[in-house]
């Protein structure tokens, strides 16, 4: 899904579209792979862009206005948090000790790739009904949420 239709929707159901929650969903929606809060941040203080009347959501106000660039990780955490209570982002761990973070509505489910040495995220899109179904049929076990992350080398890396 767009930038503009999880807006549209955050809209619908009666929340502010802030100039920072706007710029995170952009952010995401531009499909470079599951990104940190870390990289979140330091591309919206590469970006560096003002908001302005032009830019920004009317319905916020003038006083509203900031630049992203003095943007803060407290700011960005909050608005992740908002996403993910909103069930806008998923939070994905690959195992390296931060949380990662991705449009649910960017793509249908999906698994991911991951370079261990030069740490490139590819999407692994895998139609696993079938697998849970069986899992779920020899352990009795009723499968609720899964997560399949593999690890390896890329192409270039083998080199």
């Amino acid at each position: 899904m767009r930038a503009s239709a999880v807006v549209k929707n955050l809209k619908d159901k009666g929340f502010r579209i802030t100039p920072i929650r706007k710029q995170i969903i952009e952010i995401l929606s531009e499909d470079r792979g599951p990104l940190t809060s870390l990289d979140i941040l330091t591309i919206i203080h590469k970006t560096g862009k003002k908001v302005n009347e032009s830019t920004h959501d009317h319905a916020i106000g003038v006083s509203s206005c900031i630049r992203f660039a003095r943007c803060n990780k407290t700011t960005v955490y909050r608005q992740i948090a908002f996403l993910l209570e909103q069930e806008i982002l998923e939070e994905i761990n690959l195992g390296e000790g931060k949380n990662r973070y991705d449009l649910v509505e960017n793509k249908a489910h999906h698994h991911h790739l991951t370079c261990n040495n030069c740490g490139v995220i590819k999407d692994l899109p895998l139609e696993d009904n079938d697998f849970l179904q069986s899992i779920e049929k020899n352990t009795n076990f009723r499968i609720q949420k899964h997560s399949l992350e593999l690890f390896g080398l890329c192409l270039g890396c083998q080199k």
